[in-house]
């Protein structure tokens, strides 16, 4: 266990409600930005991870000269307007424009949130792309048959791949986003997006300050690239969306104009939307080929039709690995803007303004009151929290369920700010897994389930192989 200063004993928890009273900088600092741990291990190994747990799931410290609620549950504690936008630190390169820089009560933000749900996350616009998603699996699945290749990276190229050319999405058919992946100008600023953003944050870390400025030229080239395809797609199209949002005309004149708070922010919709899936992704597989016993009930699964309205296997395989493995940064601080009084644990905290909240996505997605075997790999983790039979991806990830947290960076009441691209995240997992375990063998080789080092993101070692070949 790591040494804090001034960690309690024992019979200090009993003492005190909340406080953990030290100041952790120095070692976590240490700990996570010099030795490459994650935050969340930090937790664990410090203490503080059990100290928050016997107090309720929470505790305070001091963390860069800052008052922090520790949180290691999923429960949500405050209400959404109480805390500064998710994405506030970072608008600098993500642009005050996107939605998750502005306040909840913005009605901007609610335009493009409802725009973005209805193209993203309506059970029938994902029943319509189930065909499309399969067609363009097998395009890109065929061009890698029987050569050995890195699971990252196949993970990530297919992911591309298929959201460049679905049908109401971005339909970047011309140049698809593949393309800009292997230039050497574009290549780090794809793979680490979200890296790149918070890494960035206070503008501390030069080198990735300038990758994050590549967002402008980066969609100026993908619009001016394929402007012929998105003139063509649907109403539906995100980068359509967002010009028919801001009033601005669909014409290549106007295209070369767009102010750059507008570019900025549709990077922040179009890169995570492939990361943080592709990431998710490369986890899903390397657990799949890890579980003989699951890898063979996936593949019994695969071949039965994807029904919105039920889980299937697939889907509970899916759902277990983004509880257990995550794609989104370990840790993300809210800042406090409105002081409230919170209750945990039957006591009365009060949150002062200027103080910052943060929620151990990690470890709270490992709750052993929540989950019946949280530490292992399983899909009856998943099982274990259905109401009933009918649940979907739709009611198991709705606002007003807390169980399991990816898709927000802290759980607030009602969850105002969970990521609208999270039904399409967890539907194309499934829909990619099924085709390659309907119709491919895989041969996978060194798979690593451990957390990569000097990164912000859950991440696997990298090294995976893998070779697929036609059934």
């Amino acid at each position: 266990m790591l040494e804090v200063e001034n960690a309690p004993s024992e019979q200090g928890l009993k003492e005190k409600a909340f406080s953990y009273d030290c100041d952790i900088t120095e070692q976590y600092v240490a700990y996570t930005e010099h030795q490459g741990n994650s935050p969340s291990s930090f937790f664990a190994n410090s203490g503080i991870y059990d100290y928050a747990i016997k107090n309720g799931g929470v505790c305070t410290f001091k963390l860069f000269g800052k008052t922090v609620l520790y949180q290691a549950t999923n429960e949500p504690l405050v209400n959404d307007h109480v805390l500064a936008p998710t994405t506030a630190p970072i608008k600098f390169l993500w642009g005050s424009k996107f939605m998750g820089a502005c306040p909840e009560e913005d009605p901007e933000r609610r335009i493009k949130r409802s725009a973005l749900l209805r193209t993203l996350a309506s059970p029938q616009k994902l029943n319509q792309m189930k065909i499309e998603v399969a067609q363009f699996a097998e395009e890109y699945l065929k061009k890698s048959l029987s050569k050995e290749l890195s699971l990252e990276e196949l993970s990530l190229q297919l992911v591309l791949y298929i959201d460049s050319h679905l049908s109401g999405i971005l339909e970047l058919k011309n140049k698809p986003l593949n393309h800009y992946a292997e230039t050497e100008k574009y290549a780090l600023f794809m793979r680490e997006y979200i890296e790149i953003a918070f890494k960035a944050v206070a503008r501390k870390n030069k080198l990735a300050c300038q990758q994050g400025e590549l967002a402008i030229p980066f969609i100026k080239d993908i619009i001016k690239d394929n402007f012929n395809c998105i003139d063509s797609s649907s109403c539906d199209n995100i980068i359509k969306k967002i010009f028919e949002i801001y009033d601005m005309p669909w014409t290549k004149k106007a295209v070369g104009q767009v102010p750059v708070e507008v570019l900025k922010e549709l990077s922040a919709i179009i890169v995570p939307l492939y990361e943080t899936t592709s990431v998710s992704l490369y986890w899903l597989i390397s657990y799949i080929e890890s579980n003989p016993t699951i890898k063979e009930k996936v593949i019994i699964d695969s071949i039965q039709a994807i029904d919105l309205d039920r889980l299937s296997f697939i889907d509970l395989v899916v759902i277990e690995t983004i509880r257990i493995a995550g794609a989104n940064p370990f840790v993300v601080f809210r800042d406090v803007i409105k002081t409230c009084d919170i209750q945990i644990a039957e006591k009365t905290f009060r949150l002062e303004e200027g103080m910052q909240v943060c929620l151990d996505r990690r470890n709270s997605n490992q709750d052993q009151t929540i989950f019946r075997c949280p530490y292992e790999f399983n899909q009856d983790n998943i099982v274990s929290i259905l109401q009933d039979d009918h649940e979907t991806i739709h009611s198991l990830f709705a606002h007003k369920r807390y169980e399991i947290n990816s898709f927000t960076a802290v759980n607030t009441f009602k969850n105002p700010r969970k990521c609208p691209g999270r039904f399409f995240s967890i539907f194309i997992q499934s829909c990619i897994i099924r085709e390659i375990y309907s119709k491919y063998t895989t041969h996978v080789s060194d798979v690593s389930l451990d957390l990569r080092k000097h990164s912000l993101m859950p991440r696997p070692l990298a090294g995976a192989k893998i070779r697929i070949e036609k059934r």
